[in-house]
């Protein structure tokens, strides 16, 4: 398990990508202060029990990226290849599931108008989702619940 400080890339390409906020950010910054970090706006993050306000929670995120000298993506799309990157790297380590990340891609596809180098997630998203519920599937050709997990692995591979 990477550390908290190891972990900075991810949630600027979450963060820059408008993905929820929840108390995955509020755990990141405890592990974060555990590690030794320690910013004003760290420890307010940290103290949340319930984040209520996702705009209010948003900024002190933005407070502390900034805090601890993290720098922006130079876009969308690197933000977005960024996360295929780190996602395909915990799923293939199985410390995400392929589900988990897959519906998070197929969100941040959606999101940014269906580009190319995200649409094979959220054909596999959706692949793996009807398997799963009807046993069949018609938007990955050739795959079936026996092969399924090694496609997605494949595909998640060419990115690592």
């Amino acid at each position: 398990m990477p550390t908290a400080a190891q972990s900075l890339p991810e949630f600027v390409a979450m963060r820059q990508l408008g993905l929820p906020i929840d108390l995955v950010f509020v755990d990141w910054a405890v592990r974060l202060m555990v590690e030794g970090h320690d910013t004003h706006s760290l420890r307010l993050l940290a103290g949340e029990t319930h984040p209520q306000d996702r705009d209010d929670i948003g900024s002190l995120v933005d407070r502390v990226l900034e805090e601890l000298g993290c720098t922006w993506y130079p876009s969308l799309e690197a933000a977005a290849m960024a996360l295929v990157r780190i996602r395909a790297t915990q799923v293939l380590a199985n410390s995400i599931s392929r589900k988990a990340a897959l519906l998070e891609l197929k969100g941040v596809c959606i999101d940014l108008g269906y580009p190319d180098y995200l649409y094979d997630f959220y054909l596999l998203y959706w692949a793996l989702d009807d398997l799963e519920e009807l046993g069949e599937q018609y938007y990955w050709p050739g795959a079936d619940r026996s092969n399924i997990h090694d496609v997605i692995d494949e595909r998640f591979a060419a990115w690592t």
